[in-house]
């Protein structure tokens, strides 16, 4: 959890999504209290198509919904809260048009990614 680290973390990742262009990228993200989380978003302002901010089940100590998206606000990165990663999930998959996924801050959402590895979406 050292702001340095998570800062390096979220910028290489932009790095590589910055291609991403073909379709809108929207940002699923949850994480342990205690992370800078407006400098985890930051290099993904202008990227992304909106960030969703979940809570972390398997994580106690998680930032509610509420604060990862005023976190992204603060940046000026549009926002949505959703309860859950399958809710963040299936509220893209409404709108009915291509998207990418990226599920990005706490280690503890692949717990959730692979309760929901059967949800009927394969590439929207």
């Amino acid at each position: 959890h050292v702001p340095f680290f998570q800062s390096l973390g979220a910028a290489a990742i932009a790095d590589i999504v910055k291609d991403w262009r073909a379709k809108p990228l929207y940002l699923i993200c949850g994480t342990t209290r205690g992370k800078q989380v407006a400098d985890m978003l930051a290099p993904f302002k202008g990227l992304v198509e909106s960030v969703i901010g979940v809570g972390v089940k398997a994580e106690p100590n998680a930032y509610t919904c509420q604060t990862i998206a005023d976190a992204a606000a603060s940046l000026g990165i549009p926002t949505s809260v959703g309860e859950d990663v399958r809710s963040a999930i299936s509220t893209i998959a409404a709108s009915g048009k291509p998207a990418r996924i990226l599920v990005f801050g706490s280690f503890y959402l692949r717990l959730e990614l692979f309760d929901i590895h059967n949800l009927d979406i394969v590439e929207i």
